[in-house]
């Protein structure tokens, strides 16, 4: 007499909501939901649920591989012979040789080349003979390049630190090198074209004392020395220099003459640090003036004094410092602009403890 077995049975969610059913290892109950059955292990909520053949791929027979029994599809050697036909099928015909297709196996052509690949994820390392970029590259790490050839320009965030020679261009064939400074208009430039190193804005050259090379002589002046250059435009108007031994001069070496201001009644003080050579012009008539004991008075500085008369009559009287021959002052013109020339030399007295005195004498009357 046939028997009817009844499991216990259940909702999807009654088999697994929060108070789950757990059942006994080996109890078996049904979802009424998904209309499968459940295995229990006494463990698992809602147990173990079963797929049903829809679920499942449809095994392989006669119908899907064309030549072939159902028994040997089964069996080892025929599941393994069809997988086989099916890679090799999709190996001989892919999209198109050495270009990769969506969902398609890839075949390189015959160079070995293939093409088309989207996003190429690696975790270990790329090892290639050569590499071209059509876009652009993004390395996170540390690139070491042992030979770089770029033909376009490069945009550097970062720091560089090179490590070897740089080297711009090549021999008669240079390229401009421009640096900015933190100032605006600041920059320094090597100018190829003119062969030309130049500083513009506010950037200057700082070269340690000691250490200016021009051509293969070094330059041993201080900046102090160097500054008494400034603002000169010819040897004549540098500041007082020591100059010690025989020197030669391919041309004239002039002294400007200083023109003293006249004062008529009073003391007329040359400076003898500011030439050589001065003038004065004696204003009005009949005046006396005193050439005074000059300032800055060292030995062995020579040069004229040139008086002129002004309406006429007007005279000199000197210093203690001045000295004439015979002790005697030169009788100078008296004709209205007249001009007469006291040649001096100044030198030391070895009798007098303040021995630096003037030797004077006068031309008159220079027309």
């Amino acid at each position: 007499m046939a028997k009817l077995l009844k499991l216990r049975r259940g909702t999807a969610a009654q088999h697994d909501d929060s108070t789950g059913f757990t059942g006994v290892i080996g109890e078996v109950t049904v979802d009424t939901t998904n209309k499968t059955l459940r295995v229990h292990d006494e463990s698992t909520k809602g147990g173990i649920k079963l797929a049903k053949s829809t679920e499942v791929p449809t095994i392989i027979n006669s119908d899907t591989y064309s030549g072939a029994s159902t028994s040997n599809v089964n069996s080892a050697t025929g599941s393994k012979n069809y997988v086989d036909t099916q890679v090799a099928t999709k190996l001989a015909s892919p999209a198109s040789a050495g270009t990769v297709g969506a969902s398609e196996a890839c075949q390189v052509d015959s160079n070995k080349d293939i093409t088309g690949f989207r996003n190429v994820t690696l975790t270990g390392e790329l090892d290639a003979a050569t590499g071209d970029f059509s876009g652009d590259v993004d390395i996170d790490g540390t690139a070491n390049l042992d030979d770089v050839d770029i033909d376009g320009s490069v945009d550097i965030d970062g720091a560089v630190q090179v490590d070897n020679t740089i080297t711009v261009g090549a021999n008669d064939t240079g390229h401009d090198v421009k640096f900015f400074g933190a100032t605006s208009g600041a920059y320094m430039l090597w100018d190829e074209d003119v062969d030309d190193l130049i500083l513009a804005g506010a950037a200057r050259a700082v070269v340690p004392e000691g250490n200016l090379v021009l051509g293969s002589t070094a330059v041993t002046s201080t900046a102090t020395e160097l500054n008494q250059l400034d603002g000169k435009t010819a040897v004549n108007t540098v500041d007082a220099q020591t100059v010690t031994g025989i020197k030669s001069f391919d041309a004239a070496a002039r002294s400007v003459t200083t023109t003293l201001t006249d004062s008529a009644g009073g003391t007329v003080t040359p400076d003898f640090a500011n030439s050589n050579d001065f003038k004065l012009v004696a204003g009005g008539s009949s005046n006396t003036r005193a050439l005074g004991n000059p300032s800055n008075l060292v030995a062995g500085q020579s040069g004229v004094i040139w008086f002129t008369q002004g309406s006429g009559s007007n005279a000199l009287t000197y210093g203690t410092k001045y000295h004439f021959a015979a002790d005697t002052p030169p009788t100078l013109s008296t004709t209205a602009n007249y001009t007469d020339a006291l040649c001096y030399s100044t030198y030391e007295d070895p009798s007098d403890s303040n021995n630096v005195k003037i030797a004077i004498t006068a031309i008159v009357d220079v027309r």
